[in-house]
């Protein structure tokens, strides 16, 4: 078991940090904790309170533990995504001051972070159908909590611009509600976003999808941004970060984790129940699987098969087994999936600069 050694004010003039409890920005006198050896700086004596009596001894490493009479419930875990009154009561930048968003920097503080060697993720989604029981921006919710989840856990080594919610989804357009942008605009401002960032000195970058039909657009962007600025820049489809899937899904291999399906429908009955109609969860199988030409989040053949209307093939918008998605589930597949960004970040964070090994051999 850990143990608390000191509590008390100190100042802190060196780099910007974060509070290890909410990652709000932390000010220059803040409360500081030595817990075995290390330091922990809290933006205020509350929330060390909340890491102290709860968050440690839930996973494992505090003798104490309870619910916090002060507030009447059991604290949550910063990033849990199911209850965000004790973290500035909203995981988007706008409602939640956490330093690890872009925006929620001031020029001067964002000059400095630059210096820290931190790595900045790019969130993209869709604003699509997602069957009769989703919400149109499905695509855009979880991968913002799921960004909002991997900076909570490192907060001090990501940055996370704002979402774009849009995308190339001309082939859903038969579903109300559907906004589809052209590919050559996506891609382009994509690459402005990115250009603009590296021109303040940041040199690692991360494009995740929400959307399945964005990685090779992403991938474009990412060989461009890397070429035309120095950087790296990697793109990622964020199912590919939950690996534990095969252990967890029941639905049918290929097919059941398509779209608006078990995967989806799991996951955002984890982060908010309250968005699933859940009387309104279908089935829907009706693309044809072959054994090259295959639709499924988690699996595929290497063969792309260009998108065409899915009206044609799900009446629902639904392509996969949504009523084998659970909370539980949705649990396990997003907390790997998080877990996993924030190794691919410190991965790519280290990884050596090509421009030192280059050689022009004209």
């Amino acid at each position: 078991m850990g143990e608390w050694v000191e509590i008390k004010r100190t100042w802190h003039d060196t780099a910007l940090t974060n509070c290890t409890l909410c990652g709000r920005l932390v000010p220059r006198m803040v409360w500081t904790v030595e817990f075995d050896g290390q330091r922990l700086p809290f933006c205020n004596e509350e929330c060390e309170g909340l890491y102290r009596t709860y968050w440690l001894p839930k996973y494992g490493t505090a003798k104490q533990g309870g619910e916090i009479a002060s507030l009447g419930r059991t604290p949550v875990r910063p990033y849990d995504a199911t209850n965000r009154q004790r973290c500035g009561g909203g995981i988007m930048e706008f409602a939640d001051r956490a330093g690890f968003y872009w925006g929620n920097l001031t020029w001067e503080e964002l000059r400095q972070t630059a210096t820290q060697n931190r790595v900045v993720i790019q969130p993209i989604g869709a604003m699509e159908q997602h069957g009769p029981h989703l919400p149109l921006n499905t695509d855009d919710f979880i991968v913002t909590r799921l960004c909002d989840a991997a900076g909570r856990r490192a907060p001090n080594e990501l940055l996370v611009l704002p979402v774009v919610p849009y995308a190339f989804n001309a082939h859903h357009m038969d579903f109300p509600g559907v906004i589809a942008i052209r590919w050559d605009h996506v891609i382009n401002y994509l690459i402005d976003v990115v250009t603009s960032v590296a021109s303040h000195g940041f040199k690692r970058f991360i494009f995740i999808s929400g959307h399945g039909c964005n990685p090779p657009y992403l991938a474009v962007v990412a060989n461009e941004v890397n070429t035309r600025t120095g950087a790296l820049c990697a793109s990622v489809l964020w199912t590919v970060l939950a690996d534990n899937v095969h252990e967890i899904r029941e639905s049918v291999e290929p097919g059941g984790m398509a779209h608006a399906c078990e995967l989806e429908t799991a996951v955002v009955l984890h982060l908010d129940p309250a968005r699933v109609r859940t009387d309104k969860i279908v089935d829907e199988m009706g693309f044809q699987q072959g054994e090259y030409l295959q639709m499924d989040l988690t699996r595929g053949t290497g063969v792309h098969l260009g998108e065409h209307w899915w009206s044609s093939f799900s009446p629902t918008g639904v392509a996969g087994e949504a009523t084998k998605g659970t909370a539980e589930k949705g649990r396990l597949m997003f907390e790997r999936a998080a877990d996993n960004l924030v190794r691919l970040a410190r991965e790519l964070r280290d990884r050596p600069d090509p421009a030192q090994s280059r050689v022009d051999l004209h």
